[in-house]
């Protein structure tokens, strides 16, 4: 039996040290979850490289306001104060989409001839409206602008359908980004009406 002793020594103290290791790893993985976890605020992903760029419209005193082209703003129904300050943002030409009987329609043309600011009314009244011929219109209004041009109508709803089916018509987009130019200036609403012209 005395032969034996220091071998079950041995195991004692490996046991004893094996309890102790065994306290120690509890006491810190208690100790872990006790400490508070830190929150962490995840950034929004970036708009996919597909989707058109949103220029920046900072400086633009202008409702639902957006630049879907370098040169083009397009915005809701701007007012008369906020029309009198477009000519030092740049702006060359307005073009208003709304119609003449439309509650809150403003003709601007005098107070804009005044700054030496072109206006063109092409009423856009409903879906019906989305004709090639307007599109034409609005193109050639478009493209005669020297500087940035404005196109607006009540909440840019119309002006986002038109600068869709102008991206189509004129400038070679493909449906889906022509839908993404319009989506940009406004296009909510009136999309399935925009989708049923381009996918004729």
């Amino acid at each position: 039996m005395k032969k034996y002793l220091p071998i079950l020594a041995v195991v004692a103290v490996a046991v004893s040290m094996s309890l102790v290791g065994c306290e120690r790893a509890d006491d810190e993985v208690e100790g872990l979850e006790e400490e508070p976890r830190e929150e962490v605020e995840l950034e929004a992903e970036e708009p996919g490289e597909e989707e058109p760029k949103r220029w920046n419209v900072r400086g633009y005193d202008l409702p639902e306001a957006s630049r879907p082209y370098h040169n083009i703003l397009a915005s809701a129904q701007p007012s008369e104060e906020q029309l009198a300050d477009v000519g030092e943002l740049g702006v060359k030409k307005v073009i208003n989409l709304r119609a003449a009987d439309e509650d809150g329609f403003f003709d601007a043309e005098e107070l804009l001839a005044q700054m030496g600011i072109d206006y063109v009314n092409i009423p856009v009244a409903d879906p019906d409206d989305l004709s090639p011929e307007k599109v034409e219109e609005v193109n050639e209004a478009l493209r005669e602008v020297q500087g940035d041009a404005l196109i607006h109508c009540g909440t840019s709803e119309r002006a986002g359908a038109m600068l869709a089916l102008r991206a189509d018509q004129f400038l070679g987009a493909q449906p889906m980004e022509a839908l993404r130019r319009g989506r940009v200036a406004g296009l909510d609403e009136w999309e399935s009406d925009v989708r049923t012209i381009l996918y004729k």
